[in-house]
């Protein structure tokens, strides 16, 4: 995956392109799509799938126009959505759907004022497109004023082709990202994973820790989970994947209240049979099935004993 900012842009694989201000030197007109896409799921898929084939008839990229923030953090910054994949992580999953790329804005207070015509405008100004797929609820502009009806009288203006796809549903039950949160929220990880597409999980950069967990025969890899919405905290059989590497694992999902006082959720991750370095390693850790939860122990020996336990279910188990 290419991260670009550069605005004259050779074309070799998915490129991205971090809050473009001036025009691109493209030589054909874009087929776009616009859309959060937090989750990557099933509709998206089809949504993404829809503009490539437009693309390809076109004879044109495709690129999508997406977020680098969830818009709530702006509109609403006490009480944010929280996202279902971290931005790289969702980066990441839209690189493999092959798009030429991608446009990826911050959604501040400025970018929410705009009118749906003057993001438009900006839009045809950085990026000629003559083809834009708004899913099937797609709004734009400010107080997301930017209706169908309006967008319709637009795309004549600016001499586009305007498509609104149908709800995505799976058996009879429309697939969206707020249905894919209450499912995670719950701990029903697997009608979550179907609407994703995929088996749910979380990905993230591996931090120092205070290596307690070493000191009793199980070192941990810690991630830090931010603005994310997670599954009930406790003890989870896990796998984790890394650099090609995919081993089984426990995790807490949690505050350590037995070792730890900050009460900052974090995934610590075990891998039994594991001594190497991960620290700054990306891990992908796929949540397989509940265990427990999660509990303050009197003292690090029954913590070890009961960590003991959790190794052997999930090995064993899985």
């Amino acid at each position: 995956m290419k991260v670009c900012s550069s605005l004259t842009i050779t074309k070799t694989r998915m490129t991205i392109i971090h809050n473009p201000s001036t025009p691109l030197h493209l030589s054909q007109d874009l087929a776009v799509a616009i859309g959060m896409f937090d989750g990557v799921h099933l509709g998206h898929r089809a949504l993404i799938e829809r503009v490539k084939d437009v693309a390809k008839a076109r004879h044109c990229p495709a690129a999508l126009i997406t977020y680098d923030n969830h818009p709530s953090l702006a509109l609403r910054p006490n009480e944010p959505t929280p996202l279902i994949y971290t931005s790289n992580q969702r980066l990441s999953l839209l690189e493999q759907f092959g798009v030429d790329y991608i446009l990826l804005f911050t959604f501040n207070h400025s970018f929410a004022n705009q009118t749906a015509e003057q993001f438009l405008a900006h839009i045809k100004n950085i990026c000629p497109f003559s083809y834009l797929n708004m899913g099937y609820d797609g709004r734009l502009g400010k107080n997301r004023s930017g209706d169908e009806e309006h967008l319709k009288t637009l795309s004549k203006r600016f001499n586009f082709i305007l498509e609104y796809m149908p709800a995505y549903s799976l058996d009879n039950e429309k697939v969206s990202s707020t249905a894919i949160r209450d499912l995670i929220r719950a701990g029903d990880l697997n009608n979550a994973s179907a609407l994703l597409g995929r088996p749910y999980s979380i990905a993230g950069h591996v931090i120092t820790g205070k290596k307690l967990g070493r000191t009793i025969g199980f070192p941990t890899a810690n991630l830090l989970v931010h603005n994310i919405v997670t599954p009930p905290p406790g003890v989870w059989a896990v796998d984790v994947i890394w650099e090609g590497h995919k081993r089984q694992a426990v995790a807490n999902l949690g505050v350590a209240p037995t070792v730890n006082t900050l009460r900052e959720l974090l995934l610590e991750v075990h891998i039994p049979h594991y001594d190497g370095d991960l620290y700054g390693k990306v891990l992908e850790v796929v949540f397989k099935r509940y265990l427990r939860p999660e509990m303050r122990f009197d003292g690090l020996p029954h913590l070890q004993a009961q960590l003991k336990k959790d190794v052997h279910s999930a090995i064993t188990e899985l």
